[in-house]
């Protein structure tokens, strides 16, 4: 049919080294949806967010994200 979707989700963990005590943790989500509109025409939309933990010594600390990505695509 026209229409497609995907779901994408990560989850990582990095324990710190003896030298750098502390953990990072990152978490990332995606949702997608996309619906073809005619020969060589799509459009696409796309959530994202992400989410980043970090207790090591010397970092930035937590970061968080979204984003919502709007696309038409043509093929010839």
């Amino acid at each position: 049919g026209p229409w497609g979707f995907s779901l994408t989700y990560f989850n990582g963990r990095e324990e710190g080294p003896t030298a750098n005590t502390g953990d990072e943790e990152n978490q990332y989500f995606a949702a997608a949806a996309a619906y073809t509109l005619g020969p060589g025409l799509k459009t696409s939309l796309t959530f994202f967010a992400g989410d980043r933990e970090d207790d090591r010594a010397g970092s930035a600390g937590d970061t968080d994200a979204r984003a919502v990505l709007l696309g038409i695509h043509a093929g010839f």
